[in-house]
């Protein structure tokens, strides 16, 4: 039987992050593994070969909305504050980002769910689906 796995990558501007999940998905593709990415950058993702059977939206985070120059002066002294600077102080946005992963939890049902600098979704998924926090150290969130 043919399993999901789903791929999300919510922060960050590297492509890093698209190229630890690329060699991941290309391995799960020869065990029947049917592999989703849910990416904050759509378009790098569709620019690649990609072993990825579907390549689709991830939730926007309010960073998204901010002019460039508003994203640039923003702290990446820490995880706490690019997390705060991007959005995760807002309670209403967090709340509707949640929302949005666990509704693509619901419709593509994956058997497990591969995180890169993906807090939030790590965050909707854990308990609920098996989670996989891959990455540096610098943008995993603790367990």
């Amino acid at each position: 039987m043919t399993k999901t796995v789903l791929f999300a990558w919510e922060l960050g501007l590297g492509l890093g992050h698209l190229m630890n999940m690329h060699r991941i998905a290309r391995r799960l593709a020869r065990h029947d593994c049917r592999t989703i990415l849910a990416s904050s950058k759509v378009t790098a993702a569709l620019a690649l070969q990609t072993p990825f059977d579907e390549i689709i939206q991830a939730p926007k985070w309010p960073l998204d909305a901010l002019p460039e120059e508003r994203r640039l002066i923003l702290s990446s002294a820490t995880l706490n504050d690019i997390l705060s600077g991007v959005g995760l102080a807002d309670r209403i946005a967090v709340e509707g980002l949640l929302g949005s992963w666990l509704e693509m939890f619901k419709s593509k049902r994956p058997a497990l769910v591969i995180a890169d600098f993906a807090p939030l979704a790590a965050f909707a998924a854990k308990g609920r689906i098996p989670l996989v926090l891959i990455g540096n150290g610098y943008t995993s969130t603790p367990a």
